[in-house]
């Protein structure tokens, strides 16, 4: 039994503690500066069709990502890939960027983030989604490409909202990551399968994962009142 609860967010109490862990990790790694709130929130929060997932340890957030769908507004990854993304969508592609992950210091190393990407990656599915789109820095690179899969999808930028962060873009299509992912854990021990363990036990967490929702219009006015800068 995992020593947390996952859940996706569906209440403005739920985005703010998760966006106030994303801040303080931002801080602490000099990405942002800090912000009068407490919060990263991003215009794209502030879209209903964005899903916050989070992790908690009785009543502390220990861990987030933000599952953010293309829409008319575009994604976060625009400013640095926009060319990049482009090319899926003029395929037809759906996509969604994962944006504001964050963890406690003490989860770091800890398989809460597997929880957390495997329940976001069945809301994704259950969306319509094409393919799922990360910044990250290059040092996290291997584990997105060499655990979860991902494979590079846009060379190397400084991201002006990240203090000048250096980044990669990394893509999975998810029309076919279920078969990618199978063949390359066949062999496998099963405590290590993650085949087995985002497909065969999706189940486990289907309801919680496509559970969430956006903010309604009263919480984003709430939001926008401490942060008069973003705009839609």
């Amino acid at each position: 039994m995992a020593p947390f609860d996952l859940k996706a967010a569906d209440s403005i109490e739920d985005v703010t503690a998760a966006l106030s862990l994303v801040h303080d990790s931002y801080v602490e790694l000099g990405l942002i500066d800090p912000h009068p709130s407490g919060l990263r929130l991003l215009p794209h929060h502030l879209l209903p069709e964005t899903r916050v997932f989070l992790a908690r340890e009785h009543e502390e957030v220990v861990a987030t990502l933000t599952l953010i769908p293309d829409t008319e507004a575009g994604l976060p990854l625009d400013s640095a890939y926009r060319q990049a993304a482009d090319g899926l969508r003029l395929e037809g592609r759906r996509i969604g960027e994962i944006s504001c992950l964050a963890l406690a210091p003490r989860y770091r190393r800890h398989d809460v983030l597997l929880h957390l990407f495997r329940m976001m990656h069945v809301c994704a599915r259950a969306t319509g989604l094409d393919d799922l789109c990360v910044v990250v820095a290059p040092k996290h690179g291997r584990f997105y490409q060499h655990i979860l899969l991902f494979e590079p999808y846009g060379g190397f930028a400084e991201l002006d909202h990240l203090n000048g962060a250096p980044a990669l873009l990394y893509r999975q299509d998810l029309r076919t990551i279920e078969e990618t992912t199978h063949g390359y854990y066949a062999s496998s021990p099963a405590a290590a399968d993650l085949y087995q363990f985002f497909f065969e036990e999706a189940a486990t967490v289907r309801a919680r994962a496509t559970a969430g929702r956006g903010l309604t219009p009263a919480e984003v006015e709430t939001l926008l009142m401490g942060h008069p800068e973003l705009h839609i």
